[in-house]
């Protein structure tokens, strides 16, 4: 009897691991999309004066700072009253010039 009960139990537990990892795959699957579909929204966003007053508050090495601003679809306010908020809000100068600069 009591080897009967064994046997059921190994029989059984390749079920329940099918099962998890048939659902595990399927929640993959599903979420793929939804993951995609954020990051290239966030992606497609233009770069703006407050990302790079967040990105130089948490203190991002400069030179990562001025690749993203080559490389990302920019839309600065450089009038000169957007210039002096940027620096007051503790932008350093070589990312002045380089919003600047690209435009």
């Amino acid at each position: 009897m009591q080897s009967c009960k064994r046997e059921l139990r190994l029989i059984r537990q390749p079920r329940i691991n099918k099962t998890m990892r048939f659902s595990f795959i399927l929640l993959l699957l599903l979420a793929a999309p939804l993951l995609v579909r954020t990051q290239e929204t966030a992606s497609s966003r233009p770069l703006v004066n407050d990302d790079i007053v967040q990105l130089s508050r948490a203190r991002v090495i400069a030179s990562v700072i001025i690749e993203k601003i080559k490389t990302s679809q920019c839309k600065f306010e450089t009038s000169p009253s957007a210039l002096v908020a940027l620096k007051q809000a503790g932008v350093a100068d070589e990312f002045l010039l380089v919003v600047r600069l690209l435009l």
